[in-house]
């Protein structure tokens, strides 16, 4: 569900969250046919990754909803679908279960009618070891990508519940590394979320530009801790905010385990990858 939480109250519109699931009350709709016959209907050979952003975002802006394709880039195969709601989007449990076997490496692209950039809840699903990258493209133009380090890969697969292994129970390890990079995401997004309330307090910032902001401003905590490579169009609008957060985030996890702290190790971060198009996408994907 959407939240704004500026304010506290439900707002539509302000995150996107991803749901891994099927669903069995007909609301899911199963486009794959229809995003293959627009790669057919390009001439030459299309790329997969820009046909799959162009395709979620044309139907999105026809139909007010989320739309999302999975692409499998060591297969091909493709999935596409939408829940037909304009904040969130749903993966039918055989792509689920794909997702969570660390051999496929597999590409979300989704659209956000909000033009917000990737949520706490995108950014989870790279918890799934099948899955290699999550791409957002808005309405008005936003484009945000992130890849899990193989550092933070490393440190998920550690926290993992004992009994709970990817060899034995792909899906039950890969749900624990997915619902640990939810939590270090909200613990993020709390703690940027309590300094744009000062800020628009203090009248240095509006609500709206904090609202617009606030995912992207967490998305470069996660970056900073070595979790995560972002890569984003939007400008780097608040690095002090995102300096004292980082902070704040790396103290609650330390807090949260009990003195028995497993901290991320230090790494050169490096700054943001810029991604003003599907390039910049392509780049942070494969690596370059």
């Amino acid at each position: 569900m959407p939240d704004n939480r500026l304010s506290g109250r439900p707002v539509a519109g302000t995150v996107a969250p991803m749901f891994l699931e099927s669903m069995s009350n007909g609301g899911y709709v199963d486009e794959t046919a229809k995003f293959r016959e627009t790669i057919f209907a390009r001439p030459g050979k299309p790329d997969l990754h820009e046909s799959a952003a162009s395709f979620a975002l044309d139907r999105g802006r026809e139909t007010g909803f989320e739309h999302l394709v999975a692409i499998d880039t060591i297969t091909g195969t493709v999935h596409a679908g939408t829940l037909q709601s304009p904040r969130r989007v749903s993966i039918p449990n055989a792509v689920v279960r794909s997702l969570a076997n660390p051999s496929n490496r597999i590409v979300l692209h989704h659209n956000h009618p909000s033009d917000g950039a990737l949520s706490p809840a995108d950014i989870a699903q790279l918890g799934f070891p099948g899955l290699r990258a999550v791409v957002a493209v808005g309405h008005e133009g936003g484009v945000s990508a992130a890849v899990l380090t193989t550092i933070g890969r490393e440190w998920l697969r550690r926290r993992i519940r004992p009994g709970a292994d990817l060899s034995n129970d792909p899906m039950e390890a890969a749900n624990d590394q997915s619902d640990t990079l939810r939590i270090e995401a909200d613990r993020a997004a709390d703690a940027i979320v309590r300094r744009l309330r000062r800020l628009v307090g203090d009248g240095a910032a509006s609500r709206k530009e904090a609202s617009a902001f606030y995912t992207d401003l967490t998305n470069r905590v996660l970056h900073g801790r070595g979790l995560i490579d972002y890569a984003t169009g939007r400008p780097d609008k608040f690095p002090q905010l995102v300096a004292g957060a980082l902070d704040d985030a790396r103290a609650r996890t330390e807090e949260a385990s009990d003195g028995k702290a497993d901290p991320l190790p230090d790494r050169p971060a490096g700054p943001v990858r810029e991604c003003r198009d599907m390039a910049g996408v392509l780049g942070l994907i494969e690596g370059r």
